[in-house]
Formats: C-alpha cells, sequence, structure tokens
C-alpha cells in the first residue's frame, strides 16, 4: 500500500489509524501462520518416529499415545503390600529312556566281516625279506548296507603286521 503524505493533522491521524489497523492485522495472520508451522513440524517428527523409530507393537514410543492396557488388569487390581504364597509347588519327576545304541540296533542283523591286510610282495618285510606276521587286529568301522530286500552290516577290520627280525624300536613306529 502507498501511501501518499498527509497535508494535514487529520489525516496524519485518521493514516496512523490506518497502518495501525493493518500491522494488527498483519500481527494475527504471522501468528496463526507460525502456529501451523509448528504443528506441522510436530507432525513430520512423528511421522518420522514411527516409520523409521522403534518397531513395537506399543505406541508408547510415539509421543501423545496412549495404548489401552486389556492385559494388565489383574496386576492393576493386585494388591502389592500382600504377603506372596509360600506353597512349594511339587512336580513329579521323570526318568527318561536310555538310548538305543549302534550296537543295539544292529545286533539282529547279519554281519560280514572283511579284513584289510597286505597280499603279495607286500607280505614281505622292506628291511630284511621275511614274511610278515600279524601282530594285532582292530576294528575300524561298521558299514549298515541297505540294498532293496536286503540289510546288513559289514564289520571292517585292519590287521597289523611286523617282521620277527625287525628291533622294537621300529615296531612302534607311526604309519
Amino acid at each position: 500500500m502507498t501511501v501518499s503524505k498527509p497535508k494535514n493533522m487529520d489525516e496524519a491521524l485518521k493514516l496512523i489509524e490506518l497502518l495501525q489497523l493493518e500491522n494488527n492485522s498483519l500481527k494475527k495472520r504471522n501468528d496463526s501462520l507460525e502456529l501451523l508451522v509448528h504443528n506441522m513440524n510436530e507432525m513430520l517428527t512423528k511421522g518420522r518416529k514411527m516409520m523409521f523409530g522403534r518397531s513395537s507393537e506399543q505406541l508408547r514410543y510415539v509421543e501423545g499415545h496412549e495404548q489401552l492396557s486389556f492385559f494388565n488388569e489383574a496386576e492393576k487390581e493386585s494388591d502389592s503390600s500382600a504377603p506372596e504364597p509360600k506353597e512349594d509347588i511339587l512336580i513329579p519327576t521323570h526318568t527318561r529312556k536310555a538310548k538305543c545304541t549302534k550296537e543295539e540296533l544292529t545286533e539282529n542283523l547279519p554281519h560280514n566281516k572283511v579284513t584289510v591286510e597286505f597280499e603279495g610282495e607286500d607280505k614281505k618285510c622292506d628291511i630284511c625279506g621275511c614274511e610278515l606276521v600279524c601282530i594285532g587286529e582292530e576294528k575300524l568301522r561298521n558299514e549298515l548296507n541297505i540294498i532293496p530286500d536286503r540289510i546288513f552290516v559289514t564289520d571292517i577290520t585292519v590287521r597289523y603286521t611286523n617282521a620277527r627280525n625287525v628291533k622294537r624300536k621300529q615296531e612302534k613306529r607311526k604309519y
């Protein structure tokens, strides 16, 4: 609004009054716009908290929201000063059934014994050339073989051999 210079005192007073009214209306509009900006900022903050904040079924993490508590009625209405009951609750004990071992599970199945040992030229000692003698036998593993219409167990054992003429120190070497 462009105002020309007043020519007398009455015009100046009217002009001052008009400018004061315009100033008051602008102040009211400014206050309402500031309130609107403040409310929009709060809505934006709450929306960001709900979208990017903690995930929970409860809305207590968002400001201004209260969730109805349907499941805490007993806690709210109970008397916290009341003494706790001192009854011991006895739960009957039970024993577990022992698990079956592999041997117990396969004892009724037919067993085939396979022994692994040297044959031919490998039965002769590399050092003295004499024939190797069995010094022991060890069970290596059991294999459960399932062939249609047949189930059997293969027991695999290994025979350890040594030459009679070789000293004890060489007998103890690891293979």
